[in-house]
């Protein structure tokens, strides 16, 4: 009795426990991954077609031959391999939508006309919806849209554009190599690296942190907040800057508002900025402005029209004499060099005597 219970206890455990396994798409249709209605195949035997859900559990991995385009009501994914860059499949899910969970590879496109809840995916194509997009973690190697839907994506990497035609779109971290563009909606990024700009058709843009560069418009307000923008245009309905760096020496940046006033707080800005004739701009908590300001600015003539050449601001930790010790802070890079035994240190002069005379510090 006691053998019978053992051995009957490790076939229970044996029974509970779930196995990767290798699907292929295959003419002979052998072994294809679980599908919870019929199979069919057309175009050539390109396309697989399965009229229910697939279902594909952590570990496995599913193959083909070449190119193909597997279609299913829905899918659930949990860690699986979908194809490979020798024969890649590009999945596409009806209003069941795909919901994928753990790390999973993606190696064609992937769309759904239901809703798309990704966590962590590598997708080497783009990335389609007529639903709402969520996606948090991995990459896209193509573009993210949706024609009637939202779009949040975190920590996500995307080399295409992110296109929401009646949704808003809302990133967070990660990086985006094209155009984010909302035609009617919010536009929202934070910690994102935005390297092809950003557009709300209808409504505001609100852009915190992150490396920004592009074409930035929206139908209403822009607000930026900690940003470094290293070039591009801003055009919006009114425009606020708030502790960001725009643009360079080198590469100066033009804002338009239609609509209100331009508003900067405690950043430092590199080009030429238009208000409403009607109206100003706003250059307050320490902010600095090497370009143009029209009609005026708040105070008057906190505008300088000269383009920085030269910052030295004599900080260093130390100087040894050698050439190019003294940093150029306008990116000019007119490094200067320490003569004389110049010392940084706040407490000691530059030179000790010159003619028998002391000299101003630095530091």
């Amino acid at each position: 009795m006691v053998v019978c219970r053992l051995l009957t206890l490790g076939t229970l455990l044996l029974t509970g426990q779930v196995m990767a396994e290798s699907y292929a798409l295959e003419t002979n249709q052998k072994n294809l991954p679980p599908c919870s209605g019929d199979w069919s195949r057309s175009n050539g035997n390109s396309v697989y077609t399965c009229s229910g859900q697939v279902t594909l559990s952590a570990g496995d991995m599913l193959a083909a031959s070449g190119a193909v385009t597997l279609r299913a009501a829905g899918f659930t994914i949990a860690s699986a391999k979908v194809g490979s860059g020798s024969g890649p499949i590009s999945i596409e899910a009806d209003w069941g939508g795909i919901t994928a969970t753990g790390s999973s590879s993606f190696s064609g496109a992937v769309s759904s006309n239901g809703n798309i809840s990704l966590d962590n995916a590598t997708i080497a194509g783009s990335l389609t919806g007529r639903s709402p997009i969520a996606m948090s973690g991995g990459s896209v190697g193509g573009d993210v849209s949706s024609v009637s839907g939202s779009i949040r994506l975190t920590g996500v990497t995307v080399t295409g554009a992110v296109t929401a035609n009646s949704g808003s779109i809302t990133l967070s971290g990660g990086s985006v190599a094209g155009l984010v563009n909302s035609d009617c909606c919010n536009v929202v990024t934070t910690g994102t690296n935005l390297q092809g700009g950003a557009r709300s058709g209808s409504s505001s843009l609100s852009i915190t942190g992150g490396a920004i560069q592009g074409d930035f418009s929206s139908n209403n307000a822009a607000t930026f907040n900690t940003v470094t923008m290293v070039s591009g245009t801003v055009l919006a309905g009114s425009i606020s800057f708030t502790d960001s760096t725009v643009g360079s020496s080198t590469a100066s940046v033009t804002m338009t508002s239609r609509n209100n006033a331009i508003t900067l707080s405690g950043s430092l800005v590199y080009g030429d900025l238009t208000a409403p004739n009607y109206s100003t701009v706003n250059v307050s908590n320490g902010s600095v402005v090497y370009g143009t300001c029209r009609p005026n600015s708040t105070p008057a003539n906190a505008c300088k029209g000269k383009t920085l050449l030269l910052s030295w601001w004599l900080n260093e930790g130390s100087w040894s004499g050698a050439a190019g010790e003294v940093l150029d802070r306008s990116g000019n890079n007119l490094n200067g060099q320490a003569y004389n035994g110049a010392s940084t240190a706040a407490t000691t002069p530059a030179l000790a005597t010159v003619g028998g005379q002391g000299t101003c510090r630095y530091g």
